[in-house]
């Protein structure tokens, strides 16, 4: 039997090793109550940029009327979509974290994507979106089939992409520059608005001449479309103005379409129908650059 002295040193032993045991792992966190900032180690950041996203569509669009030489019922792209856009975002990163010899730090960010000039030609065919313009004295030649601002349009527009993603960062081994390489596993949405457009004069004299009539279907609609992937980042201090660091990086992402990739839909007026079909290729990538505020607290 112990008496109870050597159990008290018994388990004043068992608290030491157990200590000892997480020493490894809990080196990293000795800056969570860091000196003048608020927050301690946490660093709430905000961001701006300019990027470009890329990646590969197709459509098609189908439609009920005849086809003759200038208008042709069936219309199909194979587009490379490619949009600038501004990223405005927000990143917390949490207290430095030693493994095995390396100073990791987890962090989580999101950020909205603002495009600009998002509007694409999916498929186009004809003289569209110049508009149909009836003669008021045509000839009694005159066909139909000759009058501008008949055939198919497609324009998709990319209306905003969010996302977000949770990632660890450490520092590059360069001598002259301290260089932070962040990477995360990220959640990207974007959603994007449809116009299908088809327009068709016909002639009901003789030969598809006057008198005329202009038919027109048309129809609106939108999807999201949902990717999983990598982000990289390179970042670099430039300068600090009081508790705010100020830091410039660049960025990369690669990212896969889970989900639907797909979309359609149809414009009917009377017997008259136009079927849109529209589907994004598997990846998706992105790269830009940015700046970014830091609050990092007094020293």
């Amino acid at each position: 039997m112990l008496t109870d002295g050597a159990r008290r040193r018994t388990r004043r032993r068992g608290r030491v090793v157990g200590i000892a045991a997480l020493l490894p792992f809990a080196g990293g966190w000795s800056d969570a109550r860091a000196e003048g900032s608020p927050l301690g180690a946490w660093r709430p950041s905000i961001s701006i940029g300019a990027l470009v996203q890329a990646q590969d569509a197709k459509g098609k669009a189908v439609n009920t009327f005849a086809a003759r030489p200038a208008f042709d019922p069936n219309v199909s792209g194979n587009p490379a979509v490619v949009v600038p856009a501004i990223p405005v975002g927000v990143q917390l990163d949490a207290p430095t974290l030693h493994v095995r010899g390396r100073a990791l730090r987890p962090f989580a960010h999101a950020r909205l994507q603002f495009p600009m000039d998002p509007d694409r030609t999916i498929a186009r065919q004809g003289s569209l979106p110049k508009p149909v313009v009836l003669p008021v004295d045509p000839s009694d030649s005159l066909t139909a089939d000759a009058l501008s601002g008949q055939g198919t349009l497609f324009i998709a527009t990319l209306d905003l992409t969010a996302q977000a993603g949770i990632g660890l960062s450490t520092e590059l081994p360069l001598p002259d520059l301290p260089v932070r390489l962040g990477v995360s596993l990220d959640y990207l949405a974007q959603r994007i608005s449809f116009d299908g457009l088809v327009v068709r004069v016909e002639g009901a004299g003789p030969g598809d001449t006057e008198p005329f009539t202009e038919r027109r279907l048309r129809e609106l609609d939108q999807a999201v479309f949902h990717h999983l992937g990598p982000r990289f980042e390179l970042e670099t201090e430039i300068g600090r103005r009081g508790p705010i660091d100020i830091t410039v990086f660049l960025d990369f992402g690669a990212f896969f379409a889970v989900g639907d990739r797909s979309k359609s839909f149809r414009a009917t007026d009377g017997p008259d129908s136009a079927d849109f079909d529209f589907r994004i290729k598997p990846w998706l990538i992105q790269a830009g650059a940015g700046l970014r505020l830091a609050f990092v607290g007094l020293e």
